[in-house]
């Protein structure tokens, strides 16, 4: 039988069968790795929330805010509930005041409303979700430098401090305007030399802003002080299979001999292999891959398709 494939279809089909497989990498301008979430996580249960005394005035102001969003007098809703957001401190009052003036789309008034929040709950997963869609709700990256350095600052152990900075990676990869994206991930960054994640946010942010040359300096600077790292490994290989394949190649197989277990980074390799159209290359990385996930009909499918396209019939 003579197996024929349209001139991409090959391509097209192969990395099509990967796209479905679960826990691995898929297809993206720049990488990251597959078990990244935004900030997915329910709000914390340790939130000490302010107490107050119930006035007329308080009651007043509550029913004037509620009653002027339900009637879309929004400018008078808004106005009131940022009011009492900054009065009250109390972060259900800053979050209420948030939803309204996004409904509004008064942004300015909805971000000053997501700071008071995060100034009075500053661990809550939920204000940083509405901070991001806040982030990229516009084309033109608002000035979030004040809010951000001020979540980064009050986050309270290492591992909270890291995960902030690869969520706001996961956004910030996300917006359009990357040079004041960029810009931004250097402010944000410089207080935290010692921080991989930190460096791993400025190259990411320079990759995208076409400042190769920071972004590679980042990601090795990242790697130096988390070795083996696949996400800082993966976004310096990024950059090289733009400069020099032959380079990138060398990386690639160098840092998969130090670190066989590297899941994410060999399957981006196998998939560079396989837009460089080395069948034979690609299908030996797949089938490392594949040792270790005989069940995944995904990857089986890919490792068949690629020993079709070499006319290897008996071994497909």
């Amino acid at each position: 039988m003579k197996v024929i494939f349209a001139k991409h279809g090959f391509r097209v089909a192969l990395l099509g069968a990967l796209a479905l497989s679960q826990g691995v990498s898929q297809a993206f301008e720049l990488p990251q790795l597959a078990d990244e979430k935004p900030w997915a996580a329910s709000e914390h249960p340790g939130v000490v929330l302010p107490s107050h005394e119930l006035t007329a005035k308080l009651v007043y102001q509550l029913l004037l805010a509620e009653i002027a969003a339900q009637r879309e007098h929004f400018g008078v809703a808004v106005d009131t509930y940022l009011e009492l957001a900054q009065s009250t401190g109390d972060p259900r009052v800053a979050r209420r005041a948030s939803e309204v003036a996004f409904y509004a789309h008064d942004l300015k008034a909805a971000q000053a409303a997501v700071g008071i929040w995060l100034e009075s709950d500053p661990m809550s997963i939920e204000a940083r979700e509405t901070l991001a869609v806040l982030m990229l709700s516009q084309s033109k990256l608002p000035d979030m430098t004040e809010v951000l350095t001020k979540l980064l600052a009050n986050d309270k152990d290492p591992v909270a401090l890291a995960r902030d900075f690869r969520n706001l990676n996961i956004v910030f990869l996300q917006h359009p305007d990357h040079e004041a994206v960029f810009h931004l991930a250097e402010q944000l960054a410089e207080p935290y030399p010692n921080l991989p994640e930190s460096h791993y946010l400025v190259g990411s942010a320079a990759f995208l802003a076409q400042q190769v040359d920071v972004a590679l300096a980042q990601a090795r600077a990242a790697s130096a002080l988390r070795p083996g790292w696949e996400a800082s490994t993966l976004l310096e290989a990024r950059v090289l299979q733009d400069q020099d394949e032959a380079q990138a190649r060398t990386f690639y197989r160098e840092y998969l001999v130090r670190y066989p277990g590297a899941r994410d980074v060999r399957m981006v390799f196998a998939r560079y292999l396989v837009d460089l159209k080395d069948y034979q290359a690609a299908r030996e990385q797949f089938n490392i891959i594949l040792q270790e996930a005989p069940d995944n009909p995904d990857l089986t499918l890919a490792v068949a398709l690629l020993t079709l396209q070499l006319k290897d019939y008996a071994e497909a």
